[in-house]
């Protein structure tokens, strides 16, 4: 970004909450949403933007927290809280306010159940995942349960209990966000070291690294196949979907195995994995149309 033109307030807010990111974790939870309710519900209409708002809150808490962190890095430093564009305080109250709101209206809109959830996502978050960052290398495999947290609000508010089909899904939003970090790992690990973080790749070499992210993505192919045999999806065209996306989730794994580390560090893995993700979740939606 040329520092001829500094970002605006719009753009610096996007930033602070990380819209794009935001938005997808809203997408799993009103995926989960329409196949729970087997239909494009009126809740949707206050589950979605609740759980965008509780998204951003997160979002903006985190920056906050880590602001300190972000300014050490490269690839963070012009964030806007630790580039001085937006302050703390105001972050903070962002944040506070966006989280209220979400909470807010998943109480009163969709009952109790979805509002404890959704606090359960922050307090995971913001709370332990960000303090055991600071502690382990590998503080993704618990903090990315939070991945999973989105979807169950959007199943529950839909008037499904808490079963196996939900912990199909559940589950599948879990693994795929461990792969995901270990291939930014492998792109930005330095920058984390020399921010003070602990990094995998104190312990492994960018080759065993790399392995690790292979593995996590062939598991995370096998889980999104558990969902039709939980149950979760029934019609023949998402399950061919789904292998689909499960046979293109493991050729990921297996270019990381066959072209190493720079393949794994590449800004092109880390989007395939996402988009496979996001076509999950729009698989689920249109599960019960394909159904019928």
């Amino acid at each position: 970004m040329s520092p001829s033109r500094p970002p605006g307030l719009l753009s610096d807010l996007v930033r602070l909450v990380r819209l794009p990111l935001c938005l997808a974790v809203t997408a799993t939870a009103a995926g989960a949403h329409v196949l729970a309710a087997q239909r494009v519900a009126g809740s949707i209409l206050v589950v979605a933007p609740a759980v965008l708002l509780l998204a951003c809150g997160a979002s903006a808490l985190n920056q906050w927290q880590e602001r300190a962190i972000d300014r050490a890095m490269p690839r963070t430093r012009d964030r806007p809280v630790p580039a001085g564009r937006i302050g703390p305080t105001t972050a903070l109250v962002l944040s506070a306010g966006s989280i209220a709101v979400g909470l807010a209206a998943l109480g009163l809109g969709a009952g109790p159940v979805p509002a404890l959830l959704g606090a359960a996502a922050i307090g995971w978050y913001n709370g332990l995942y960000t303090a055991l960052k600071r502690v382990t290398a590998f503080a993704v495999v618990p903090g990315a349960v939070v991945g999973a947290i989105p979807p169950a609000i959007g199943w529950v508010a839909a008037g499904q209990p808490l079963d196996l089909r939900l912990a199909a899904i559940a589950f599948f939003f879990w693994v795929w966000q461990v792969p995901h970090f270990w291939l930014l790992v492998l792109r930005f690990g330095d920058e984390y070291r020399e921010a003070g973080l602990p990094v995998p790749s104190a312990r492994l070499t960018p080759m065993q690294l790399t392995r690790l992210a292979a593995t996590w993505l062939c598991l995370a192919a096998v889980c999104g196949l558990l969902l039709p045999v939980f149950g979760a999806v029934r019609s023949w065209p998402v399950v061919a979907a789904l292998a689909l996306a499960a046979a293109a989730m493991t050729g990921q794994g297996l270019k990381l195995l066959t072209q190493g580390p720079a393949a794994g560090s590449a800004p092109g893995t880390v989007a395939a994995v996402t988009r496979l993700v996001l076509a999950v979740a729009l698989l689920m939606a249109l599960d019960p149309y394909l159904a019928r």
